[in-house]
């Protein structure tokens, strides 16, 4: 079981696509130039495209709607992530076969909301190496193996549009090779399905048709493919399909390079539904060459980033001495003005010894501090107001300038509250004790210097 990739090849410039029609091959190179592929007819002995292999200039075939199938898939979820996980099984169900003998790839697509939508391209692996066997025996080593219907599909918006007004109209693309046609199914722009056909079996073309018929059908028909250059060929087919199935037809240019041109386009320019089969144990060697390369290098790119960082760390911690020390001569001098000479201390023990004699000054000079504290009799006069305001009953009453000490009896139990609060604010740390109150409601209280209150 192998999980398939992308066809689109960013990193190059030019891209073979080739087509096995029978016996025949159509080879077409693409070349990007600017943001526009051109396309040259090649002929499969041309020193060109021998020389392109050499140069491993990347070469891109497709398996048939025959080899391969598509689903489309939905799950309950937005993320894309949880989607991807339940992916798998929801193919496996849809499979004919064990999804393990596959190789597949899942194309997201826009669903509706709180739903994520792909479409899943399979193929099983015994039909991948039967494809690559036949390639190899016509000389040819493709790094990858696209879908044929939608190559056919994205090649045919690509080159005609879907013009205003038809996003609604059923899109038949139709590659004519004899018994080895395919019929492609779509409505606007939307891909639905890709079925392998006999060319002259009308009734199988319209079995096909038969679920996407509505009330106000419309239908665009376009034909490609080497058969497709018969006038009358086409018209033929076109005269039975339009009697049940009428609608504007239409022959793309070039038909009979039509496929090999559109597996060009797709591996060198980006687009909706690109994939690639040849993946897991088949995968090209050029490619596992080129993904080891550019391991290498992302290895080397963390080493490079790796080197400057440590770099960048070594200069970091010499900034930071830098700062570090003239911080610390910044803290000397502020250390000396405060507290005079302090030795060689530095750090914690610094800031130990200046603040003790930080607090010795204040202490010698609390004398001349106090000059300009409220006076003592100020603060008097605010508690017996307090005291007034709250009908408290002071027994007792000692104040000094860092010690307080009240004594009384209050009306009520939150009687002393309010002369606890302002003795506080005025800087007493001081506790209130209250006893459990008489018959009469009096409750007896105490406040006292130090401590918290009680709660």
């Amino acid at each position: 079981m192998t999980s398939g990739g992308n066809t689109n090849f960013r990193w190059a410039t030019a891209c073979y696509g080739v087509d096995l029609q029978g016996d025949q091959r159509v080879i077409v190179r693409g070349e990007r130039r600017g943001g526009h592929v051109t396309f040259a007819t090649v002929a499969p002995a041309d020193p060109t495209f021998i020389e392109a292999r050499r140069r491993k200039i990347p070469c891109v075939a497709c398996l048939t709607a025959r080899e391969s199938l598509t689903r489309w898939l939905e799950a309950p979820f937005s993320s894309a992530r949880k989607a991807g996980k339940v992916f798998p099984t929801l193919l496996d169900i849809q499979l004919p076969f064990p999804l393990e003998e596959c190789a597949y790839a899942f194309l997201p697509a826009q669903g509706p909301r709180r739903v994520t939508r792909a479409l899943a391209v399979a193929a099983r692996e015994e039909e991948v190496r039967k494809k690559l066997a036949s390639l190899a025996a016509a000389g040819i080593d493709p790094m990858a193996l696209d879908h044929e219907g939608l190559a056919l599909w994205t090649q045919s918006l690509r080159e005609t549009p879907p013009g205003p007004g038809e996003e609604g109209i059923l899109r038949m693309v139709v590659n004519l090779r004899g018994d080895l046609s395919t019929l492609v199914i779509g409505r606007g722009g939307e891909f639905l399905s890709a079925h392998g056909i006999r060319s002259g079996d009308i009734g199988q073309i319209k079995r096909l048709l038969k679920p996407h018929r509505t009330t106000a059908a419309q239908v665009r028909w376009f034909w490609t493919g080497p058969d497709a250059q018969d006038a009358g060929k086409v018209s033929g087919l076109y005269g039975q399909l339009s009697r049940e199935w009428p609608g504007q037809s239409s022959v793309h240019s070039e038909p009979a390079t039509f496929l090999a041109r559109a597996l060009a386009e797709r591996a060198l320019a980006a687009g909706p539904l690109r994939c690639n089969l040849r993946s897991g144990p088949l995968t090209h060697p050029a490619l596992i060459e080129r993904s080891r390369t550019q391991l290498t290098r992302a290895a080397a790119l963390f080493l490079v980033a790796g080197l400057v960082l440590c770099g960048s760390n070594g200069a970091v911690r010499f900034m930071a001495r830098e700062r570090e020390a003239r911080v610390d001569a910044l803290i000397g001098a502020l250390a000396v003005e405060l507290a005079g000479d302090t030795g060689p201390a530095k750090g914690d023990a610094l800031i130990r010894i200046v603040g003790d004699k930080a607090r010795k000054k204040i202490e010698g000079m609390r004398p001349f501090l106090n000059v300009f504290d409220p006076s003592l009799a100020a603060t008097l006069a605010s508690v017996a107001d307090a005291a007034k305001r709250n009908s408290l009953h002071l027994d007792m009453l000692a104040m000094s300038r860092d010690k307080v000490q009240v004594a009384g009896a209050a009306r009520s139990w939150n009687g002393g509250d309010e002369l606890m609060s302002f003795l506080k604010r005025a800087g007493y740390p001081a506790k209130l004790d209250r006893k459990d109150g008489g018959a009469d409601g009096i409750v007896p209280f105490s406040i006292a210097s130090g401590g918290a209150d009680e709660p």
